[in-house]
């Protein structure tokens, strides 16, 4: 999905293209949108109510931390989990090639057939043990979910990329569930006149966290990461479809794209975005939560369902991060309705990765 500063950059963009007659017609499909850059700052009590990645969310005096009911699937899940660990480790210990014929060793280094029949270390095999524990507990209950951003919507609601469909003021507070991608994520919007306060993260999250992903130390970190606004329009790729031919070659690579701020090591874009279509990475979202379109297609601008929020995995290292999501993105998307009437109880989170 390309994005364009403004409604004439895309124009132009479609008229260098050869597309001049097409141009008014898929500009009518766009929607203004908000891109983010980032920036690192510490996670103190400047950038409480500030719109940011990471960093402890600011959440209303008394409010419990956000979490998810025991997922519907939970039982169908832990067995095929239980099945894929009992692999691992039968892997990890060598035991997978007792019964191994000989035509599987011949001509292997002997070095590598001592190190596969003898297996990993102990303390190897106890961690990842400890980790399939961790990954099972969380799914067969009730599970605190993942703080991922927040978005300040007084700061923003004024600039031409906001979708007017916002709310214009208060907070959005984007929590996601990084053990059961199915689902599990939730928004929620409060008034920035609430008492807010910094909340920590409950103690099985931060448990959770530290025996998956150990090497990380997120509870060591004391930064976030600062969300830097600009303008922009975006194109749904559903004019990437081969039944939009002319178009479809244009959307793969067009000219005048929005470029985003050089990466420092500090600050730089990760394709984080409010409103908008989709920045797709294999195919549009809408697919995965309406399956039925995959026989009926794509009519460019009109879907049953809206993004809120996306933004990538990827970040600065010394942030205090819940959303571990490697090189992917992350979409918040919820039904048209639900979008119009500000309503996000129906936001689905879908992933996806080069």
């Amino acid at each position: 999905m390309p994005l364009f500063e403004d409604h004439e950059a895309l124009i132009r963009s479609l008229s260098a293209a050869g597309l001049a007659r097409q141009a008014e017609m898929v500009a009518a499909t766009a929607l203004p949108c908000i891109c983010f850059d980032r920036e690192q700052v510490p996670d103190d009590d400047a950038a409480l109510r500030t719109s940011r990645m990471g960093g402890w969310p600011a959440l209303p005096s008394g409010m419990d931390w956000p979490m998810r009911a025991r997922p519907a699937d939970a039982d169908g899940i832990i067995s095929d989990l239980r099945r894929a660990h009992e692999h691992t480790i039968r892997s990890l210990t060598g035991a997978d090639y007792d019964d191994m014929p000989a035509s599987f060793w011949e001509g292997m280094d002997p070095d590598v057939e001592e190190t596969l029949r003898a297996g990993q270390p102990p303390s190897v095999i106890e961690s990842v043990r400890q980790d399939q524990a961790a990954e099972i507990d969380a799914l067969d209950g009730a599970f605190p979910l993942a703080f991922v951003a927040q978005i300040d919507l007084d700061a923003l609601s004024g600039m031409e990329g906001f979708d007017p469909a916002l709310p214009v003021s208060g907070l959005l507070s984007i929590f996601i569930d990084t053990t059961h991608w199915a689902g599990g994520a939730q928004i929620h919007h409060f008034a920035l006149s609430e008492n807010l306060q910094r909340a920590t993260p409950p103690d099985r999250l931060r448990s959770y966290i530290n025996t998956r992903w150990p090497d990380i130390a997120i509870y060591e970190a004391d930064q976030c990461e600062r969300l830097l606004p600009r303008n922009a329009v975006s194109v749904p790729y559903h004019w990437a479809e081969p039944r939009h031919e002319e178009v479809s070659d244009w959307i793969r690579d067009p000219s005048e794209e929005l470029t985003g701020a050089p990466y420092t090591g500090r600050s730089g874009t990760f394709g984080d975005m409010l409103g908008g279509w989709p920045e797709v990475i294999q195919d549009s979202p809408e697919y995965d939560l309406d399956p039925a379109l995959r026989t009926t297609g794509l009519t460019p601008g009109k879907v049953s369902w809206r993004q809120v929020f996306s933004c990538a995995g990827e970040g600065f290292l010394g942030t205090r991060t819940q959303y571990l999501a490697g090189d992917g993105q992350t979409y918040f998307m919820v039904p048209e309705d639900g979008f119009t009437a500000q309503d996000y109880r129906g936001v689905q989170q879908l992933y996806q990765q080069t």
